[in-house]
């Protein structure tokens, strides 16, 4: 297969530690900012309340789905790859985004995409650190975190 080639050639710490950083940095500090483009553009707050709960809804329901897909295929590190790279898009798709349409593209994205990574990111660190010394590399995975946060 294509993409397993393209993804064995990163480590799945080094994957997951780019994820950490990519997801607190980009997507926390982003979303602060998705009222303010929203309201920007003249949805009015009632319209983007809904928006915001169809984006949480859609957090609380893919949640669970992409960690029985992660387990159930044993596919973490693509998950991640893809859910990193489907975010992004996400973050270009709200920064053009201008009518109701667009933005509801956007949150159905974030909230379907945002757990792909979120609740795989630890199983990948976890199934990347050696067995012979259990833990050693966890800390390194969630400093990165730790950056991605403080920026």
């Amino acid at each position: 297969m294509i993409c397993r080639i393209a993804f064995n050639d990163l480590s799945k710490l080094s994957l997951a530690r780019g994820s950490c950083l990519i997801q607190l940095a980009g997507i926390g500090l982003f979303s602060v900012y998705e009222v303010t483009q929203m309201s920007n553009h003249g949805l009015s707050g009632r319209t983007i309340g809904i928006l915001l709960a169809i984006e949480n809804a859609l957090l609380l329901l893919s949640g669970p789905l992409w960690a029985w897909i992660a387990d159930r295929f044993t596919c973490y590190k693509q998950l991640v790859s893809g859910s990193t790279l489907a975010l992004a898009a996400a973050l270009f798709w709200l920064a053009q985004s201008e009518t109701l349409a667009d933005f509801l593209i956007y949150v159905a994205a974030r909230g379907l995409f945002f757990t792909a990574m979120t609740s795989t990111m630890t199983a990948l660190a976890m199934s990347n650190l050696s067995s012979r010394s259990p833990g050693r590399g966890f800390g390194g995975y969630r400093a990165f975190g730790s950056i991605g946060f403080m920026a």
